[in-house]
């Protein structure tokens, strides 16, 4: 009994793999298309350098961290860039943006490399990791 269900299961599983007839009889549906990614440098730590032009306030770069409470990357990396932040809260001024739209246009301004998705850094508007 247990061959016949590893043969069963071997079977099956080659079929759904390989498209089997129920794939054959299948309508196509549309494709959602993706707008193609900019083709950035990337730079230590996988950051890209973009197109954008540098950002800061009174001297200093402007740091982004976009996240979200329910995703568990950024609960992982919300601390991390607290303590980075609070070391260097001289030399940087740093925007928390977990579950809040307050810099939504600088989100957005990074469309073209990510599609939406958190965490999302950006260091001084030049350079950007999702």
């Amino acid at each position: 009994m247990v061959v016949a269900a590893g043969v069963a299961g071997f079977y099956w599983t080659r079929g759904r793999l390989t498209g089997g007839e129920e794939s054959a009889k299948a309508v196509p549906t549309s494709v959602p298309t993706a707008k193609p990614t900019p083709s950035y440098p990337k730079t230590l730590g996988d950051f890209l350098v973009t197109d954008k032009e540098i950002c800061s306030k009174d001297g200093k770069p402007l740091v982004y961290f976009f996240g979200s409470t329910t995703c568990p990357h950024c609960q992982w990396e919300k601390p991390v860039m607290e303590k980075v932040a609070q070391k260097f809260s001289k030399e940087i001024d740093f925007h928390e943006d977990i579950d809040s739209q307050t810099d939504m246009d600088v989100f957005q301004k990074y469309s073209d490399i990510n599609p939406g998705y958190v965490p999302f850094l950006v260091l001084g508007c030049k350079y950007a990791r999702v």
